[in-house]
């Protein structure tokens, strides 16, 4: 018996289906496949927009694998419901050239990127003559300044006359490098320096830290550009609800959490509790309401 070709509403997915098996990395401990759902991936994209603002016109440069949740989630998903473009660079070492012909306005990132930059921007610092040196102190100095004042955690000072002129000299340069069109940089995956982070947005380069796991598809927590303090990872999703146990391990729930570890019923045992908490294994610190710096932020 044979039977006739089957329409898109009949082969459709259902949200709780298995969408894709995706494996740590292992650094924690074997490897597990965690097994993520349509729903979880597209209740995460979706509450991430509510975090940060993406339009249409955007566009972003996708450098990192997509077996990576935070570039599968942030950089491609999240990306299509807001309407936004995806380019996609040829390699790593033409990263540098595709920035600047892609000029992306929105880059996800890990701190490997930021770093590799920082790196290059210091040691051409280092060997520049005293006065180019001076110049890139005060900027960077005064560049701190300027975001502290627009983040409404510093009073306005009369040095910050000087920032559009130290910003024209020095900030525009390094974002050029960049493409000259970014709006904001997510970095997750692993920790950013703060220092590195406070650098970057002294020049005109917004980075937003984040926190998250594969486990939870993956983003748990993000900064918002209005709020954004370099040595935190932000404030919780809307979907997602935390607590802190007496251990002061940080314990996860939500649309987002994975339906388990792929073969492996013991492993899913101990990192979901009954009551549907996923134990990250992660230490918080508790400053700001709810959370601030986990000790290991990873995606």
């Amino acid at each position: 018996m044979t039977h006739g070709p089957q329409t898109l509403g009949e082969i459709a997915p259902a949200p709780q289906d298995l969408a894709t098996i995706v494996y740590t990395s292992g650094t924690t401990g074997r490897p597990k496949g965690v097994m993520l759902n349509h729903h979880n991936i597209l209740c995460n994209a979706a509450a991430g927009l509510e975090m940060i603002t993406v339009y249409p016109r955007d566009r972003t440069l996708s450098f990192l694998p997509l077996s990576h949740m935070l570039e599968r989630t942030a950089g491609y998903y999240l990306m299509l419901l807001a309407g936004a473009s995806v380019a996609f660079a040829r390699s790593i070492p033409l990263l540098g050239e595709d920035l600047r012909d892609i000029r992306p306005s929105i880059l996800i990132s890990v701190p490997r990127i930021f770093e590799r930059v920082y790196g290059r921007i210091m040691e051409q610092v280092e060997s520049a003559p005293a006065p180019r040196r001076w110049l890139f102190e005060q900027a960077t100095r005064i560049g701190w300044k300027s975001f502290e004042h627009h983040q409404g955690r510093r009073p306005w000072s009369p040095d910050l006359l000087f920032q559009p002129l130290l910003d024209a000299l020095v900030g525009g340069r390094v974002r050029a490098r960049l493409g000259g069109r970014l709006r904001f940089a997510i970095s997750g995956g692993a920790a950013l320096s703060a220092s590195i982070a406070r650098t970057f947005i002294a020049l005109g380069v917004p980075i937003q830290q984040g926190y998250g796991l594969t486990e939870f598809a993956p983003i748990i927590s993000v900064n918002r550009l209005e709020d954004n303090l370099p040595a935190s990872v932000g404030t919780p999703l809307p979907e997602v609800e935390v607590r802190v146990d007496e251990h002061q391990e940080l314990l996860v729930r939500g649309c987002s959490l994975m339906q388990g570890y792929w073969n492996d019923p013991g492993g899913t045992a101990q990192a979901l509790d009954p009551q549907g908490w996923l134990h990250t294994g992660d230490q918080v610190l508790r400053k700001r309401p709810i959370i601030n710096t986990c000790l290991s932020p990873r995606a």
